[in-house]
């Protein structure tokens, strides 16, 4: 590997880092919120789905 390249490779991965922080816990909670309500949703579904299959049994 060149320096120059090596350079320019540890100054992507700092400016990922950088906005990844700027992200922050919001971003994380925000993340995780959508996937529980995606979570919520799926499950709701499958009982729901459940409930007609004993219905019918």
């Amino acid at each position: 590997m060149f320096p120059a390249k090596k350079k320019a490779k540890d100054d992507m991965l700092l400016g990922v880092g950088r906005v990844l922080r700027r992200i922050g816990m919001c971003g994380i909670v925000k993340i995780t919120s959508i996937i529980e309500i995606v979570i919520t949703r799926v499950a709701e579904k499958f009982v729901s789905k459940m409930h007609e299959k004993s219905l019918i049994i």
